[in-house]
Formats: structure tokens, C-alpha cells, sequence
């Protein structure tokens, strides 16, 4: 997660002082529309990257884009491997829903206390408020995509499971 911290922080900022650039091009020029601040902020051999800014920097808010940052980092990877990692808590989330595709390996996988075994091209559906977890049988990894809001690691609650293998 420090990684991910170390990338991600830098490039945020960037964006907060590319949003006051912006704005304050807008305010002096009195732009109305994305085609003139792409021109002035994005590089014209840059052809492939057209962001809009004006949608992203004059009409969004910074709570929205950090919300459309955060819903889109919180789409992880993660890796369960027989004796590194045990398992993932019996665990619920009150904010969030979660998707998770298996896309290696071997697992069980519980939720609201009924097991079941998961592979690879596995995908499960885990709505709000439904207890899960999950315990790598063999190396196993899955990609877990959150959605709701607030996202944050705060919203869990972790309780006691007994695996039946």
C-alpha cells in the first residue's frame, strides 16, 4: 500500500495545481469551452490524451474527482498464497459492494456463513452488508473491484470464522 501511496501522491497533487491553473485561466480569460484549455494545458503532440478539462477543473468539484480517483484505485490485486497470507477476515462492509474474478488458483470462499470452493475465471458478487472471506487452498489471486461510497478501508468489521478445511 506504501507503493501505491508513493505513486499516487505525487500525481494528485499535480492534478490539484493542474485544477488551480485552470481555473484561474478560466476566470482571467473567461473560457467556455474545453477545446481553448486544451490548447493552453495539454501539449499538441499529445494527440491520443484529450482530457476536459473544463468538465474536470470548472464544473466538477475536487470531492468529485477525488471520488473518481478513489473509485479507481480502489480496484486492487490481490495475492493469497497457503502460508503467507492464511486468509482474508470473515468481514463486512456497510458502504461498499465488491466484485472479485479468481484469475489463479484454488480457494474457499464463504459468505453469510455457506462455503464454497473457487478457481480460476471464478467471479463472486458480494453485495453491502454480507459477511465474506476468503483462504487460499493453492496460490491464489484475484482482482477485487469495490464500489460505493465512501471508499475507505475504515468501513469493516471484521468477526471470527472456523473453516470447515
Amino acid at each position: 500500500m506504501t507503493e501505491v501511496f508513493d505513486e499516487i501522491w505525487p500525481m494528485v497533487t499535480a492534478l490539484k495545481m493542474l485544477r488551480w491553473q485552470v481555473k484561474g485561466y478560466y476566470e482571467e480569460y473567461c473560457i467556455e469551452n474545453n477545446g481553448r484549455l486544451s490548447q493552453k494545458f495539454v501539449e499538441k503532440e499529445d494527440v491520443a490524451n484529450r482530457p476536459n478539462l473544463y468538465r474536470t477543473c470548472i464544473e466538477d468539484t475536487w470531492e468529485d474527482s477525488e471520488y473518481r480517483i478513489a473509485k479507481n484505485l480502489l480496484t486492487n490485486i490481490f495475492a493469497c498464497y497457503e502460508g503467507w497470507i492464511e486468509n482474508i477476515s470473515y468481514q463486512v462492509h456497510h458502504h461498499r459492494s465488491e466484485v472479485w474474478t479468481f484469475v489463479q488458483g484454488e480457494g474457499l470462499f464463504v459468505m453469510d456463513g455457506k462455503e464454497q470452493m473457487v478457481k480460476t475465471d471464478d467471479t463472486v458478487v458480494i453485495p453491502v452488508g454480507h459477511l465474506h472471506a476468503i483462504k487460499a487452498i493453492t496460490p491464489l489471486t484475484f482482482i477485487e473491484v469495490q464500489s460505493g461510497n465512501p471508499l475507505v478501508e475504515e468501513d469493516i468489521e471484521r468477526f471470527e470464522w472456523k473453516w470447515s478445511k
